[in-house]
């Protein structure tokens, strides 16, 4: 559940103070409404009652979709130049944010730092670009039958390469790191003869064909 509430704000043109309602905590796999605000620069964007000056409300967001592994902090950009008393109370935050969900549901990764919405607006932008790609994958990996190899997402979050992986032959028959290196070589270079229009998976597929020397590959996710 996500949630708002009504605070003092003031413009900065110098205005009058007024009560506004601003969200402080978003479930962004349970609000697509208000994570498509975040990517359409309308979170806790306020308009002044006084002189009509559009800006955005100085008080710190959450955002949480633990489907993403994603948990993010963001606080108004003015905070910056106090950035690291901010990082300790994030982290603060945070732990006292895990210590009361089951462990089953903790997230492994530290929790995404911004100063300003316009930060996580971006990610929310490029990561809704490569799900739309991921589900053009899903659909030729059927047409093709090729398996489905699922990385960790804070793990391909980092490195800025895709979280599904198109995979040649059965998942339930993995292998070895450099075997199933080569598996999704070779599923990649297949769905890419079929459609090369989809950039994300087109550098990843660069990527490991410039690196012949690492074996490496994703982790997995704990379902596949």
């Amino acid at each position: 559940m996500s949630f708002k509430g009504l605070v003092e704000m003031r413009c900065p043109g110098g205005c009058q103070p007024f009560e506004a309602e601003v969200w402080s905590f978003v479930r962004g796999d349970r609000d697509p409404d208000l994570r498509e605000k975040i990517m359409a620069g309308e979170m806790n964007l306020l308009i002044c009652p006084e002189c009509n000056q559009t800006f955005y409300g100085e008080e710190p967001l959450i955002y949480y979709d633990p489907s993403m592994e994603l948990f993010a902090f963001v606080f108004p950009a003015s905070y910056e130049k106090e950035k690291s008393r901010w990082q300790e109370k994030m982290e603060a935050d945070f732990a006292n944010f895990q210590a009361s969900l089951p462990e089953a549901q903790w997230l492994h990764d530290a929790p995404l730092l911004f100063f300003g919405i316009e930060g996580l607006q971006q990610m929310l932008v490029e990561e809704q670009g490569l799900l739309d790609e991921v589900e053009v994958i899903e659909h030729i990996c059927v047409a093709l039958g090729l398996s489905l190899y699922r990385s960790c997402i804070s793990y391909a979050r980092k490195r800025h390469i895709p979280s599904l992986l198109p995979l040649d032959g059965a998942v339930e028959s993995m292998g070895k790191a450099e075997r199933l290196r080569d598996r999704i070589l070779k599923g990649l270079r297949k769905v890419l003869a079929t459609n090369g229009q989809m950039e994300t998976y087109r550098n990843y597929l660069a990527e490991l064909e410039k690196n012949t020397q690492d074996k490496s590959i994703p982790p997995t996710c704990k379902k596949q």
